[in-house]
């Protein structure tokens, strides 16, 4: 049985328009990694469930994992990514892309953004890190951080993260429409720029993971908790202020 080339795979996605996160600087590495599977007899359904149980088991690891297991589950996460990239080229290639296994790839991101978050809190509330402290005696600052503050933060950051895509998709079924990534579509301004830099940040495709597998190196993972509750709370403060500014002259019912 023949296989495509990388060549051939190239050219199967050379229409592919990303979405301009960080994810575009990792999507070289498709065609590789779809030679590969496609070598190895996978098909990108199973890539799709393979990678859903990889996302679950990487939460798992994070929340009831020793402190030890971080720096795997931090390399696993990163595989995750690159996986994430792989089955969309293995299907254009075969020309099978379905509704279905798009449906697969995309609950997969969800369900670990959903668990992402308040996994690192659990796990670290059950193996504190102690790194907010010391930074804070080094300054001469008294306050003991609690690691329940971990999980609080980790929890509530979930959430948030969940409730901006939720208002993002009733936006689209309700108005047709999505104020919140049309007024960031890049132009070039300093505004645009530091917006789709805030997105990128947030985002799980963008340098989300990235900033996550460094304070996991530097020991850092408390910091990186309290960060993105930061982030997850401006995001959604002003997505929802966004939604109401752009859409409070759309009366009309569908």
């Amino acid at each position: 049985m023949s296989h495509p080339s990388v060549a051939e795979i190239r050219a199967a996605n050379a229409s592919l328009k990303d979405h301009g996160f960080f994810l575009r600087t990792i999507r070289p590495l498709g065609p590789y990694c779809a030679w590969v599977g496609l070598r190895l007899g996978l098909r990108p359904i199973q890539l799709n469930f393979f990678n859903f149980a990889l996302a679950l088991f990487c939460c798992g690891l994070l929340a009831l994992g020793p402190a030890s297991a971080r720096v795997p589950a931090a390399i696993l996460l990163l595989i995750w990514q690159t996986l994430d990239v792989t089955d969309g080229t293995m299907a254009r290639t075969l020309g099978i892309r379905s509704n279905y296994g798009g449906f697969v790839d995309h609950l997969a991101g969800i369900f670990l953004i959903a668990f992402f978050c308040i996994s690192v809190g659990l796990g670290l509330y059950l193996h504190p890190e102690g790194s907010v402290t010391a930074a804070l005696e080094s300054a001469n600052i008294r306050f003991d951080y609690d690691p329940a503050y971990s999980l609080i933060l980790g929890a509530y950051s979930s959430v948030a993260a969940i409730l901006m895509r939720l208002t993002q998709r009733i936006v689209q079924v309700r108005f047709g429409t999505d104020p919140v990534t049309e007024d960031v579509a890049p132009d070039g301004s300093i505004i645009s720029r530091g917006l789709g830099l805030v997105r990128d940040l947030e985002n799980i495709g963008g340098y989300f993971l990235i900033v996550f597998f460094a304070a996991v190196l530097l020991g850092k993972l408390e910091w990186f908790i309290l960060f993105y509750f930061l982030v997850y709370a401006a995001m959604l403060a002003g997505a929802t202020a966004q939604v109401f500014r752009s859409l409070r002259e759309r009366h009309d019912y569908l």
